[in-house]
């Protein structure tokens, strides 16, 4: 049975994994990886791919995912989330003339 080994190149990850392992060997213990470290980790999943930054860097998949998809969300209202936690969204219409009837459906993209 041959095994086959998967490595990947690391060197685009250099800079990001000294960096991390410079913080890991003097966090306090259960410190959160400081945003700088994350915003340089988002812009290498962006060039290399997720999987591939998550695996060099050691970090979560799918925490460098939401933190890749939120970067490329358009900003949020400021308002301050409603009782069930939705936001107010106004979307105008014209007045005049009258527009057809129709339905509009909403949907939480991170459901």
């Amino acid at each position: 049975m041959s095994h086959r080994s998967t490595s990947i190149s690391l060197l685009p990850f250099e800079g990001a994994r000294c960096a991390l392992e410079r913080w890991r060997r003097r966090r306090e213990p259960g410190a959160r990886i400081p945003e700088e470290i994350w915003r340089l980790a988002v812009r290498l999943a962006r060039k290399e791919g997720i999987s591939r930054t998550a695996r060099a860097l050691r970090v979560g998949f799918y925490e460098l995912r939401e933190r890749v998809e939120r970067g490329r969300a358009p900003e949020r209202s400021a308002a301050p989330p409603g009782r069930n936690g939705s936001r107010f969204l106004e979307i105008p219409l014209p007045l005049s003339p009258p527009a057809p009837e129709g339905v509009l459906e909403l949907e939480d993209a991170r459901r």
